[in-house]
């Protein structure tokens, strides 16, 4: 009993940090939307659902026993995130030719009140694509594109 215990208050430990780190990198969007930068999705197997929805593909992290585990069974070895819809209209404007500023407005104009308060909510959205390694800002006068 005492070592699920410390099992449970070392994953909230965890989910703690996370949460601050993405917090963390939700105020420095903050201050990157001031500075003219842009977000760009990085280089990740991506579509839309028939629903109008993206979903994202990713490669699962799995240890050596894990693996072995998973070719036993034959378990999938890419996990599907599907985006609800304001994260897959945020994924959309994130395609390098829209400033934060612009994207949170388009956002507002989409979503209105359902989004409110649109920086918060935009910042933290992108902070944790940032997070996850989906997404990469970039220099809107320095674009090899």
């Amino acid at each position: 009993m005492g070592k699920q215990l410390q099992k449970r208050k070392e994953e909230n430990d965890r989910i703690c940090h996370n949460r601050d780190y993405v917090l963390r990198l939700a105020n420095i969007v903050g201050v990157l939307m001031e500075n003219g930068l842009i977000p760009k999705r990085s280089n990740v197997d991506w579509e839309i659902n028939e629903h109008g929805l993206v979903v994202i593909t990713v490669d699962k992290i799995l240890g050596k026993f894990e693996t072995k585990i998973s070719d036993i069974f034959n378990a999938p070895k890419k996990v599907r995130r599907k985006l609800d819809d304001m994260n897959s209209k945020l994924w959309l404007l994130m395609d390098g030719t829209n400033t934060i500023a612009e994207i949170m407005s388009a956002m507002d104009d989409e979503f209105n009140e359902k989004i409110s308060p649109v920086t918060e909510r935009v910042s933290k959205s992108i902070a944790h694509f940032l997070n996850l390694g989906y997404v990469e800002i970039t220099n809107i006068n320095n674009q090899n594109n």
